[in-house]
């Protein structure tokens, strides 16, 4: 289990930086984020996805597998195009701080869904974890808002926080239906198949001719490389050794991330607020592995009537 921790963790604080790209270049619109990054994923996770062709044989049952290629289909919107475009427009239009705060709720959505989907009545160390984790989220994030804020951007960054939820869980269970023991070429699956959809959006917005084309092309880069190539093989890697209830808690890292750079971003110290609930955010996740680590009596494994 510590090796999957290592591997979730690190893929989180690197997903972080997701909430600066569509502030880095404030005239781009969320499409055209959108379209870039995928298709600079897509295109290094097709060649990923070619050397794994030739190298490794036990990936070809996996690519003649329709299944397969219709469930990373599903997938890649679900948790790249359609969560991306709703991060990118709640950001744009109600700034870095809100959005941050209710996307930074995946870490307590996904245990709890997690459990009623496997009928799973939360033990006590879970239950604690996620208090923790929630009021900690909340201070963390917590910064006056200026006036009522943006309807439609609230609505864009509640879509973000169920697809993501969703995402983690249906992710972890094909892969460990279609691709066990292969994390790296499920990654590249699903890019590759993103791959015509980046490609119609890049185009869409006018290709390598479109406006503020230069100053994208670095947050393309990093977003698309960085975040999606290397971030998502680290997931993968850590789905594949965790189960639902820890790796749920560690997308607490991802809003620490993000909850940092933002801080960086306008330059400004983080309050003590931030600190407190930074604290509580890592206590919570520390509960839930911990809670993971001693088996829950047989009482507990079935919801109550």
């Amino acid at each position: 289990m510590n090796l999957g921790l290592l591997y979730a963790i690190a893929a989180n604080l690197i997903w972080g930086l997701v909430f600066l790209g569509p502030v880095w270049v404030p005239g781009a619109t969320p499409l055209q984020i959108t379209g870039g990054r995928y298709f600079f994923y897509g295109a290094f996770a097709t060649l990923c996805l070619v050397w794994v062709w030739r190298r490794a044989p036990a990936a070809t049952p996996v690519l003649r597998n329709a299944s397969a290629w219709r469930r990373a289909v599903y997938l890649a919107l679900l948790g790249n195009f359609v969560y991306f475009l709703c991060v990118s427009a709640a950001v744009q239009s109600i700034g870095v701080a809100l959005p941050t705060m209710i996307v930074g709720m995946i870490p307590v959505t996904v245990p709890v869904i997690a459990c009623l989907w496997t009928r799973r009545w939360p033990g006590n160390w879970l239950w604690a974890a996620l208090v923790l984790m929630t009021a900690g989220i909340l201070l963390a994030n917590w910064r006056p808002l200026d006036g009522t804020p943006n309807v439609a951007g609230v609505a864009f960054a509640v879509t973000s926080l169920l697809c993501w939820s969703a995402y983690a869980l249906l992710n972890q269970r094909a892969m460990q239906k279609l691709a066990p023991g292969q994390p790296f070429l499920w990654a590249s699956l699903q890019g590759a198949v993103g791959l015509p959809i980046g490609g119609v959006l890049f185009a869409f917005n006018g290709g390598f001719t479109q406006p503020l084309f230069a100053e994208l092309v670095p947050v393309w880069l990093v977003l698309g490389l960085f975040c999606s190539g290397i971030g998502n093989v680290l997931w993968n890697l850590g789905s594949a050794r965790l189960p639902s209830t820890v790796l749920g808690p560690m997308i607490a890292f991802e809003t620490l991330s993000g909850l940092a750079c933002a801080w960086a971003y306008d330059g400004k110290p983080w309050p003590m607020t931030a600190w407190f609930g930074a604290m509580l955010l890592v206590t919570g996740v520390v509960l839930a592995v911990q809670g993971e680590r001693k088996p829950a009596p047989p009482a507990e494994a079935a919801i109550p009537n």
